[in-house]
């Protein structure tokens, strides 16, 4: 159910949070400035980071539960 929200989201957060945030003398630029630079195009490469960090982020907090480790351990009901 998110992806389809991610989907719609994707272009107001580019054009209206990301990428004013990384134009000179923005909100991100100090955090942000240095990895993915500043200007036209900063903004899509600040949330395609921030995407990426948060799939890594869920994918690490599975890999430690144990639960969800032992699913294939699982005997089948």
């Amino acid at each position: 159910m998110a992806q389809p929200f991610g989907y719609l989201a994707a272009g107001f957060l580019a054009d209206r949070v990301f990428e004013p945030a990384m134009q000179v003398g923005g909100a991100l630029v100090g955090s942000l400035g240095w990895l993915v630079g500043t200007g036209p195009g900063a903004g899509m490469a600040a949330m395609f980071l921030c995407t990426r960090l948060g799939g890594a982020l869920t994918g690490l907090l599975g890999w430690l539960s144990p639960a969800i480790r032992r699913l294939d351990d699982a005997k089948a009901a």
